[in-house]
């Protein structure tokens, strides 16, 4: 299919599609709103078993790809200290319809939802943080939170969840944010589909 059906089944039938296309995802080093490419991967040769089709975001110019314009969330590297019951704040906005974030691989991706509001962290274990990623998810749903929120998380999308790699990503219909993830067998476009899960 094309970059724009792409495009349009992933926001309007997103669990469908994502059960049955991989998403690859590059994301950006600082949470900010900013254009992406999206259409298929670049090393894509044809439909595999499973995967009928491979298409990535990333801010590398794609032939006849679409360029929306989407939440970019950073991953916090676990090279930068941090407080895990006061994780720095980026808020999902009305104005977009689509949020990526790069490659979960023992990462956690934390959400405080409130009324249509989201606010999200992509967090990496290990380094500073001395823990694996099945140590990090629990430290998140126990005591994760927010800087300046009193309210507890409402989801934590790591470790457990999937198994080796992941992609979260966001859809806005009408004002209203859902999430979702999608665990594969590994990295880039020659992975499996394992499951999709919606977050929130």
């Amino acid at each position: 299919m094309t970059a724009k059906t792409a495009l349009y089944k992933l926001k309007t039938d997103t669990h469908n599609f994502l059960r049955s296309n991989l998403v690859v995802c590059a994301g950006g080093a600082v949470s900010a709103q900013r254009p992406f490419n999206f259409g298929h991967h670049g090393a894509y040769i044809g439909p595999r078993a499973g995967v009928n089709e491979v298409f990535t975001f990333t801010t590398i110019p794609l032939n006849n790809s679409e360029k929306p314009v989407c939440d970019n969330v950073r991953m916090i590297r676990n090279s930068e200290a941090l407080n895990l019951a006061s994780i720095e704040t980026y808020t999902l906005t009305a104005g977009c319809e689509l949020m990526i974030t790069g490659q979960l691989s023992g990462c956690a991706f934390c959400v405080l939802q409130q009324g249509n509001t989201l606010t999200v962290a992509h967090i990496q274990p290990g380094g500073l943080r001395n823990m694996d990623g099945t140590q990090l998810k629990a430290a998140l749903v126990n005591a994760g939170g927010f800087t300046g929120i009193a309210a507890p998380l409402t989801a934590v999308y790591g470790r457990g969840d999937y198994n080796a790699h992941a992609y979260v990503i966001g859809v806005c219909r009408t004002g209203s944010w859902e999430l979702w993830g999608q665990s594969v067998s590994g990295p880039g476009e020659s992975a499996s589909i394992l499951n999709v899960t919606q977050i929130v």
